[in-house]
């Protein structure tokens, strides 16, 4: 199997390494949940219209118990800004 077919293919029992890269959401679980975390902390700052009459501006807040806190020391959720 060439490496370009193992895309996104995961096998039971044997862990899962990525290098970081930039490279397309298609390619990669690490990458598609940093895009879904980015859009959904986005979407709480300035939430769409959708989002408004969704609730989908509270999303974000449910990865509150995962968010690692030590990452940035002037944020109280470890949000890093650049």
């Amino acid at each position: 199997m060439q490496p370009s077919e193992q895309v996104g293919r995961v096998v039971r029992g044997e862990p899962h390494h990525d290098d970081p890269s930039f490279r397309d959401s298609a390619e990669s679980y690490f990458v598609q949940v940093a895009d879904l975390v980015a859009f959904l902390h986005f979407q709480e700052i300035a939430p769409s219209q959708h989002m408004r009459r969704t609730g989908g501006q509270a999303y974000f807040r449910r990865l509150t118990p995962v968010l690692l806190r030590a990452a940035s020391g002037s944020d109280p959720r470890g949000i890093v800004r650049l």
